[in-house]
């Protein structure tokens, strides 16, 4: 499903969902990589703070309801930001480095 969304825009990375959903929330980790400038770098995005101050995109976040997030325009943005979607590409492969070095 991700790859028909996203094409060829990014990449694959190497490490799963699974295993990134559990480091980001594990409080530890999660603040490990907050103090990363990958993860400033995409928070300080205005799509991304869109995102994240609307509570109805959350809601659908949380949920996993794909069909309503595909028709959400603030969602439907992100998925059509080059430069967002770099940026989320580059904090992964910084996951996948800091847990390679044992640093999260």
């Amino acid at each position: 499903l991700f790859r028909s969304i996203v094409g060829d825009r990014i990449p694959a990375a190497s490490m799963n969902v699974r295993k990134l959903s559990e480091m980001m929330q594990n409080p530890k980790k999660y603040n490990a990589l907050k103090g990363t400038d990958e993860y400033n770098d995409l928070v300080s995005e205005k799509t991304i703070r869109d995102v994240l101050r609307d509570d109805e995109t959350m809601d659908q976040i949380r949920n996993k309801d794909v069909p309503k997030l595909l028709s959400n325009p603030k969602f439907q943005a992100l998925l059509q930001d080059k430069d967002l979607i770099k940026k989320v590409f580059t904090l992964h492969q910084k996951l996948i480095e800091l847990d390679q070095q044992g640093e999260i």
